[in-house]
């Protein structure tokens, strides 16, 4: 839709920031190497930013890009700019604070989140508690990743397989093993093909201590690895 949106009025900067954001999320999510996309991702935002550098969420897909690249500095600066520009946008705030988050700067990253929900409160299907919970996760806070967890649970947001796993990783840090098997079941009932055998979401995690203690507790609870 994004191409299309290019197609139609290539002089609009929301076509190629739309393509960028959209391919760097597909390999977040992904288990196939993603460099080629993402190297598309970035040419697509840098794009977005010469066509008009004043639309805001040019800056959040090029944050995304340079997420995956590692250049979590020049990320976090670019996924600010998009603030500047466009200070009252909620989604900006909550990849600002998922980009913070996974470059390990945890406390401001779950803020950032917590500005998108004042900014918009009645959300619909949103990933803004499960950025959260992942950042929570992170952080070794996981008494308040549970209480995420179910929050986003009550309000029956998204609960898809990185949900499923930082759920079950927060109750296995806790020691409440029965509970996480419960997440675990859930996750191989609904989500049977999901294992976490190269999954590019783990190497965006710029904190390798946390990302290793984040996986193997993954591991006791359940979460299949292959």
């Amino acid at each position: 839709m994004f191409e299309t949106v290019i197609k139609m009025d290539p002089g609009f900067a929301g076509g190629y920031a739309g393509v960028s954001a959209m391919l760097s999320l597909g390999a977040m999510l992904s288990h196939v190497d993603a460099s080629e996309p993402i190297a598309q991702a970035v040419k697509m935002a840098q794009k977005a930013v010469s066509v008009d550098e004043t639309f805001g969420w040019s800056y959040t897909s090029l944050g995304m890009a340079l997420l995956h690249r590692k250049q979590y500095d020049d990320a976090i600066a670019a996924a600010r700019e998009a603030i500047t520009r466009q200070p009252s946008d909620a989604d900006a705030h909550a990849f600002l604070g998922l980009i913070q988050g996974l470059g390990g700067q945890y406390a401001a990253g779950v803020g950032s989140i917590d500005q998108a929900i004042r900014f918009n409160p009645q959300y619909f299907n949103g990933p803004y508690l499960n950025q959260s919970l992942i950042i929570q996760v992170l952080a070794g806070d996981y008494v308040a990743a549970i209480e995420t967890f179910r929050e986003n649970i009550g309000r029956q947001g998204p609960v898809g397989p990185p949900a499923l796993c930082f759920g079950a990783a927060a109750y296995a840090g806790l020691g409440r093993q029965d509970e996480a098997a419960k997440l675990t079941g859930r996750l191989r009932d609904e989500f049977p093909e999901f294992s976490t055998a190269n999954w590019n979401f783990f190497p965006l995690i710029r904190d390798v201590d946390a990302r290793e203690r984040v996986v193997s507790l993954m591991r006791v609870a359940g979460v299949p690895k292959s």
